[in-house]
């Protein structure tokens, strides 16, 4: 009997990154990011495997675990992406399906095989330095988030590191107002 072995790849990427499922990755590799108190930081971790894995699991380790949320990316089919004649500073001009819902991992996750998919990872920091007595430093301290995939059978398959510094300073409150108009007529 043949013996196969799991290809697995994985590259953490900017928040800003786009997973298309059917294509390389276009983004390089982003593996630090900067956030002041009491602001939410986003990135996200993109996965390849060789296999189609139907029970993938996803552990995280960091100091900064009580803050974290992770999440799985979705993809959404889009049957027109752009009108006629587009510009060419469009990602996709052709329909398909384009990373966008983020499904809590409780749905569960899996790798396709030959597939990029992705994992949200949502890091909202505490309001007050005070409420995070342990993170609290003198100037600016950098925490590493390391995130690890596994099969059902709990043997690691692929892991990344993220380095997330944070200013020991408090974003101010939000001043923006926000409206949103319904126009009927459109």
């Amino acid at each position: 009997m043949k013996e196969t072995t799991t290809a697995f790849e994985t590259r953490s990427l900017s928040s800003l990154a786009k997973v298309f499922a059917d294509s390389e990755l276009q983004d390089e590799r982003s593996a630090d990011g900067t956030a002041l108190w009491k602001e939410v930081f986003s990135f996200q971790i993109a996965y390849r495997s060789s296999t189609t894995i139907a029970d993938l699991r996803v552990e995280a380790d960091s100091p900064l675990l009580p803050y974290m949320t992770i999440r799985s990316v979705g993809l959404a089919p889009s049957e027109m992406p752009v009108y006629a004649n587009p510009d060419d500073r469009y990602l996709r001009t052709t329909p398909g399906l384009f990373p966008d819902p983020l499904y809590p991992l409780s749905d569960g996750l899996k790798a396709v095989a030959g597939q990029w998919r992705a994992v949200w990872i949502t890091v909202s920091l505490p309001s007050r330095p005070e409420s995070a007595a342990p993170l609290y430093a003198e100037e600016t301290t950098s925490y590493p988030i390391d995130i690890r995939f596994k099969n059902a059978a709990g043997e690691l398959l692929g892991e990344e590191q993220f380095k997330l510094e944070i200013v020991q300073a408090e974003l101010p409150e939000q001043e923006l107002l926000h409206t949103e108009w319904f126009h009927c007529d459109c």
